[in-house]
C-alpha cells in the first residue's frame, strides 16, 4: 500500500494533468464552435449571393426579351 504522501502527490498530479487537459479541451471546443459559426455564416452568405445572382440573371434575361420585342 502506498504512503499517504505518495497518494496525495498522485492526486495532485492527476488534478494538475486533468486541469490542463480540461483547459485544452475548452480552448479547442471554443475554436470548433467559432469555426462552425463562421462556416455557417459563410454558407448563409454564399446562399444569399447565389440567390442574388439568380435574381439578377432573371432580370437581365427579362430585359433582353423586352428589348428583342418578345
Amino acid at each position: 500500500m502506498a504512503s499517504p504522501d505518495t497518494e496525495a502527490t498522485t492526486e495532485k498530479d492527476d488534478e494538475a494533468k486533468g486541469g490542463t487537459d480540461d483547459i485544452f479541451d475548452d480552448i479547442f471546443a471554443e475554436e470548433e464552435t467559432e469555426d462552425s459559426e463562421r462556416l455557417k455564416a459563410f454558407a448563409d452568405l454564399e446562399q444569399l449571393t447565389m440567390t442574388e445572382i439568380a435574381a439578377e440573371t432573371e432580370a437581365v434575361l427579362e430585359e433582353l426579351k423586352i428589348r428583342q420585342g418578345g
